[in-house]
Parts: C-alpha cells; structure tokens; sequence
C-alpha cells in the first residue's frame, strides 16, 4: 500500500473540486444595488397594478422600522422624510443580502447558480416575512405570492449577475 503524506489524503482530487468563485466586494455591491432596484420597481407596480395602493405604503412601511409604528398612517400621503428613510433602508438590507447570497454561492457550479439563487430567495422571504414579524407585524399582510415571487427574483438575479460579472478561476 502506497502512504500519502496527510496533508495530501485529505486534499479532494481534481476532478472532484469545485471552482471556486472569489469574493469581489465590488461586484457585490453593483449587483445588490441594481436587484434591489429591480425587486423595488417590480414591488412598486404590483402594488399599483393589482392591489390599488399608494407608492408611499412600502416605503413607510420599511420607514417604520426605525421611526416605529407611528410612520405607518396614514398611507397615502408622502411624507419625503419617511419615504427617504424606507428606501435607504431597503438598499442597506439589499445590500447586505445580496453580499450573503454572492459569497454563499461562490462554490456552485454554474448551471446550478439560479436555482440556487431561488433557494436562498426562498430562505430570504422565510426570514423576512415569518420570522421579521414576530417585531415588525406590520408586514405581515405582505406574504402573498408577489412578494414570494420578488424574493424569488431578488435570489436568482444577484446569484446569475454576480456570476457573470465574476466568473469562476479556471
């Protein structure tokens, strides 16, 4: 029998490693910031198009995080300080979950990189409008399959535009 030195038995072999894609902060950014300005558009014209709700609702909504419950009502009147707060708040969440889904989804390969890309949309839209509730309840009326959808699609383009702006190192 031949012995490996340990360092070597432990090493996956060639044919089995994934490519790795580096972490590009940059990339990251870019991507984050133009998914969620797409998931905010597509938001804003759902709730316009099939709800008949005012543009101001999500923004305060959002607002009322920081500025509590009281940033809520009344709705449609746009109140620019409380609407400027829920946009900035919404581009640092995105932020933020973008960088996740571009560094969890380094290894996948990239046939698999939307799928995957759903998947953690999927997990984001648990975590935002299950488990956020418990301290924000004020969201809860948006778990409708819209907002399901947009979580989707804010999973599959920061996953597939990091990968194409960042490709594997082969």
């Amino acid at each position: 029998m031949v012995e490996l030195p340990l360092s070597r038995r432990w090493l996956p072999s060639p044919r089995t490693r994934t490519l790795a894609v580096p972490f590009d902060p940059s990339a990251a950014i870019t991507v984050s910031l133009v998914t969620g300005t797409l998931v905010l558009i597509a938001w804003w014209m759902c709730s316009a198009a099939i709800y008949d709700e005012s543009p101001w609702k999500l923004p305060r909504m959002m607002a009322a995080v920081v500025a509590g419950p009281g940033a809520l009502s009344p709705e449609d009147e746009p109140d620019l300080t409380l609407v400027a707060t829920g946009i900035v708040l919404h581009f640092l969440l995105a932020l933020g979950f973008g960088a996740i889904i571009c560094f969890a989804l380094r290894r996948i390969p990239d046939g698999a990189v939307a799928c995957a890309g759903a998947a953690m949309g999927a997990v984001l839209y648990a975590i935002d409008l299950h488990g956020m509730t418990a301290f924000f309840p004020w969201f809860a009326p948006l778990r409708t399959p819209d907002t399901f959808a947009a979580h989707i699609l804010f999973g599959i383009v920061a996953a597939t535009a990091y990968r194409h702006l960042v490709p594997a190192r082969r």
